[in-house]
């Protein structure tokens, strides 16, 4: 029984990415950046949060987290972003943050994370 459940839970994570990246692409070609329709969305407001904290470990920083603001997202084998994210406590209220989120297992690569101009 755990298998089946397990095997379900990879398969329907398969099936909505898949759709997610069908829904990308039908709006433009592949490989092409476009507007995150719900930056609110709960997923897209981990990624900005796991974002910053990355870019804390990588620096020693003490950024906190505020929202994600705005994005794009490019389809290749995975999914690229560019976050515009609000935080607090640093020298810059923006910041845009540039990710890699790999297909199912998931796996997160921070790539930059720089002030906004």
């Amino acid at each position: 029984m755990v298998l089946f459940s397990a095997a379900a839970i990879t398969a329907s994570t398969a099936a909505a990415v898949r759709s997610a990246r069908a829904a990308v692409s039908t709006k433009s070609g592949p490989g092409q950046w476009v507007d995150i329709e719900n930056v609110a969305d709960p997923y897209v407001q981990d990624l900005g949060k796991w974002a910053v904290m990355e870019h804390n470990s990588q620096t020693g920083g003490d950024l906190q987290f505020g929202k994600v603001v705005g994005g794009k997202q490019q389809v290749v084998a995975g999914m690229n972003y560019k976050l515009e994210i609000e935080t607090k406590g640093g020298p810059s209220r923006y910041y845009e943050a540039g990710l890699f989120v790999s297909l199912p297992p998931e796996k997160r690569t921070l790539n930059s994370f720089e002030p906004s101009a």
